[in-house]
C-alpha cells in the first residue's frame, strides 16, 4: 500500500476519519491552514454526549475575532457535534477537509498529514499503518491489535475525595438533597476537597494505629469538621475522636445536633473560649458562654 496517497486524497481521508472514530482508534484531527482567515484551527476530537458519540469540532479563532479581549492567543469561538452514526457525516467531513490545507490525524495505529498546496494538489501522507488497522481482516494479521480510545464526555468527573453525596453535605446545605452540589456552594465544595487533599499528603505524619485526636479551633459552621472526621472515618477507617470550639453556642448546637443524626460517634462541638484550655493530655474547654452540651466537652 503506497506511503503517500495522491489519487482522492480527501476521500481517502474522509472515509479514516469516519473510520478510524467508530473503531475507536480515533484520537484527534487537527485542522490548520485554514481557508477562513480567521479561523487559526479546527480541532476533531471523539466525545459521547449524552450516550450518543460523536466528532466533535472545535472552531479557534483569533482573539479579536472572537471579541476576546485581553488574550494574545487564539480562542475557542464555536463548537459543533457531529454523531457518528449520522448518514450525513461524510458531507460534512467533506467541507471540513475542504476548509483546510493541512490536517494532521492522530490514532492509536498512527498519524498521517493531508496537504494541499497552493495549486490545489492534494496528499495523505503516511496513512498505511492506520488503513492496514481498520481493514476487516486485521485481526487475522500477526501485528497486535491498536489499542482502543477511552471516549470521554464533556462533563467530565474530577478525581475529588468528596462527590458531593456525602449525607453531611446535604445536612450542611452544600448539596441538595440528590447530591447535587449548589451553584453558589460550588467554592466551598472546592475548598473542603482542597482541604481534605492537603490532609491526605500529611497523613503519613500521624500514628499509623489508634484513635486518632483531633481538635478544630474557630470551627464556625464547621464544614471542615465534618469533612476530616468522615475522612479518617470513612474513607481511611481510623478511629477518631473530635471537638469542634466555637464561641456561638446556638451554631454548636446545630452542629451537634447534624452529628449525632448522623450517627457521627467521636465527633462533638463545644461552644467556648478556646483560650480556656487546661494544659492535659486531653484538651479539656472552660465554657465563657452557654455551652453546646453540659457539660464542656473534652476530647
Amino acid at each position: 500500500m503506497a506511503s503517500v496517497i495522491q489519487n482522492n486524497a480527501p476521500g481517502v481521508l474522509r472515509d479514516l476519519l469516519v473510520s478510524a472514530a467508530r473503531a475507536q482508534l480515533l484520537e484527534k484531527a487537527v485542522l490548520s491552514k485554514c481557508q477562513d482567515p480567521s479561523v487559526v484551527r479546527l480541532l476533531l476530537t471523539p466525545r459521547r454526549i449524552k450516550g450518543a458519540d460523536v466528532l466533535q469540532c472545535e472552531t479557534f479563532r483569533q482573539a479579536e475575532v472572537a471579541e476576546v479581549r485581553g488574550k494574545g492567543k487564539p480562542v475557542q469561538a464555536g463548537q459543533e457535534n457531529l454523531p457518528l452514526s449520522d448518514g450525513t457525516l461524510p458531507d460534512r467531513l467533506d467541507a471540513l477537509i475542504a476548509s483546510a490545507d493541512q490536517i494532521n490525524v492522530f490514532t492509536t495505529a498512527g498519524t498521517c498529514e493531508f496537504k494541499r498546496s497552493k495549486g490545489g494538489k492534494e496528499v495523505l501522507v503516511g496513512a498505511s499503518p492506520i488503513l492496514a488497522a481498520l481493514r476487516p481482516d486485521a485481526e487475522a494479521d500477526d501485528m497486535p491489535a491498536p489499542k482502543k480510545v477511552v471516549i470521554g464526555g464533556n462533563d467530565r468527573v474530577k478525581n475529588r475525595i468528596l462527590t458531593g453525596s456525602e449525607p453531611f453535605l446535604v445536612r450542611l446545605g452544600v448539596s441538595d438533597e440528590n447530591g447535587r452540589v449548589h451553584d453558589k456552594k460550588q467554592p466551598k465544595f472546592r475548598q473542603i476537597n482542597r482541604f481534605l487533599e492537603l490532609i491526605r499528603d500529611v497523613e503519613a505524619s500521624l500514628p499509623a494505629e489508634g484513635t486518632l485526636h483531633i481538635c478544630d479551633l474557630c470551627c464556625g459552621k464547621s464544614y471542615l469538621s465534618f469533612a476530616v472526621y468522615h475522612y479518617f472515618t470513612a474513607v481511611r477507617g481510623r478511629t477518631v475522636s473530635m471537638v469542634g470550639v466555637d464561641m456561638k453556642a446556638e451554631v454548636m448546637d446545630d452542629c451537634n445536633t447534624i452529628a449525632r443524626d448522623l450517627h457521627m460517634d467521636g465527633l462533638s462541638f463545644v461552644c467556648a473560649d478556646c483560650r480556656c484550655t487546661n494544659p492535659t493530655n486531653r484538651w479539656t474547654w472552660s465554657s465563657r458562654c452557654t455551652p453546646a452540651t453540659s457539660p464542656p466537652i473534652s476530647c
